[in-house]
């Protein structure tokens, strides 16, 4: 019989600051091979709104870690290097690709249209995953800051579909 692996509210906020800087350092990576221009730019302001949400998630991280005591009992687990390496592992590639396959696949692009496509179907995979939580989300600071969160990736769905036109 396979087990079904929960995962905690605090979990999950790690999780996604995770995925926030894995899709920070995607845009960025995009943004030194595109050319100088309005692909860069946005792929730069995409880069800088992946720090919002990795800093929202850090908040929303805070206040759970409040609502639950914050004691070192209740939270401190998730400071410990093996849950650390365990959340990395599970979060790591979940919607971006991450470190050197990441570069490597951005350097191998020759323009920036295949960027773009790759990093729309990424932002959907992100879309997808914080709907999931959402779903699944007992607390209503949480689900106002995850639907803050959606909304802030269908925009950028939008921003990468306007560098096709």
């Amino acid at each position: 019989m396979t087990k079904i692996v929960t995962l905690t509210a605090l979990e999950v906020a790690k999780i996604a600051c995770n995925i926030e800087v894995d899709g920070s350092d995607f845009y960025e990576e995009a943004a030194r091979i595109a050319d100088v221009g309005a692909a860069k730019e946005t792929f730069m302001e995409l880069a800088r709104q992946e720090q919002e949400h990795l800093n929202t998630f850090r908040n929303m991280y805070r206040e759970l870690d409040e609502k639950m005591g914050g004691s070192e009992g209740s939270t401190g687990y998730l400071f410990d290097d093996e849950i650390t390496k365990y959340l990395k592992v599970i979060s790591e590639g979940i919607v971006f690709p991450v470190g050197s396959d990441m570069k490597k696949w951005i350097s191998e692009q020759h323009d920036v249209e295949a960027v773009v496509k790759f990093a729309i179907e990424m932002e959907k995979n992100s879309l997808l995953f914080y709907m999931e939580i959402l779903s699944h989300s007992p607390f209503a600071y949480s689900r106002e800051i995850l639907q803050g969160i959606i909304q802030e990736e269908k925009s950028h769905i939008v921003m990468l579909s306007r560098m096709l036109d």
